[in-house]
């Protein structure tokens, strides 16, 4: 059975038609790329559902998708994630003035989902409502099948513990777009928080500058260890759709950073020439995102 991942960052809308084989392999057909206007999709919410419905449906023509269970993974961007540690092993509820107060955004258009990692540690995701209301009732006007909605790090996450044998005392994950970046912090104990940055892969996409990047990108990390007060890490993956917007960047990134890929082996097939008229850059970064996710939850 064919499924459509549909990755949206930045007012672009990636498409990808995939099956997955009885070997667990990930066969994608096709990935399109389709730019989305402010006047569907403002900064963060939709606002125009039914121009988004038919942007999909016809993009599902062009992929010869026919009634296929949908998963749309969305920007980072839009997540803001907390940890809070309760000594009283009790169950925490996301209807507590203390996890209400952790929101960044109004408590009404607040919605929240709490993942306990052990006795002591609740790891929370804020996101607001209406963005994710958007999203819903464009779904209900394509009347597909929904596998789901999320974003990229919670999957993330999942995949660094079963890829790496050890832990480090503090892992940090930086999800890099056109406009921000955010940088996921988690440590051993399974704290984890995020931190949005105002810069991402656009005011730095030129060959000379890609470096010039990445040197901030040091510092403002620093700043995040310095305030937790711990070591600066020995690695720091890199992942995000930016990553496809420089116009340069070597195979090896600038010490510490390495790709995310490395760490996320999916095995799947892909038919590059099939979609090369369908995408306006380079695609290995968003490619192994909706890989790694769509592998999560499928």
């Amino acid at each position: 059975e064919y499924v459509a991942t549909l990755l949206y960052c930045d007012h672009f809308l990636f498409i990808a038609k995939i099956w997955k084989s009885k070997e667990n392999i990930l066969n994608v057909e096709k990935l399109i790329e389709l730019p989305v206007p402010a006047s569907v999709i403002g900064d963060d919410l939709v606002t125009n559902v039914d121009e988004l419905m038919e942007l999909s449906l016809d993009s599902f023509e062009v992929l010869d998708l026919k009634n296929p269970p949908i998963l749309i993974v969305l920007s980072s961007s839009f997540f803001t994630i907390r940890s809070i540690k309760e000594n009283n092993k009790k169950e925490i509820s996301e209807h507590e003035e203390l996890i209400l107060s952790k929101s960044p955004y109004l408590p009404q258009d607040t919605l929240i989902d709490i993942e306990k990692f052990n006795e002591n540690t609740h790891n929370i995701i804020f996101v607001r409502k209406s963005l994710i209301n958007g999203w819903v009732n464009t779904l209900k006007k394509i009347n597909c099948p929904v596998i789901g909605i999320t974003t990229l790090v919670p999957h993330q996450i999942e995949i660094l513990r079963e890829n790496k044998k050890l832990i480090s005392e503090l892992e940090i994950i930086t999800d890099i777009e056109l406009n921000s970046t955010t940088i996921f912090t988690f440590s051993r104990g399974y704290e984890l928080s995020s931190q949005k940055i105002p810069y991402g892969a656009s005011l730095y996409r030129k060959k000379e500058l890609y470096e010039s990047y990445f040197s901030r990108l040091i510092k403002s990390i620093r700043l995040i260890t310095n305030d937790l007060k711990m070591n600066f890490p020995e690695r720091i993956y890199v992942t995000g759709f930016g990553l496809d917007y420089f116009d340069y960047l070597p195979e090896k990134l600038p010490y510490p950073f390495i790709r995310f890929s490395e760490l996320n082996k999916v095995k799947y097939k892909f038919n590059r020439d099939q979609s090369v008229d369908l995408l306006n850059k380079n695609l290995d970064s968003k490619l192994n995102i909706i890989l790694g996710i769509t592998s999560k939850c499928l």
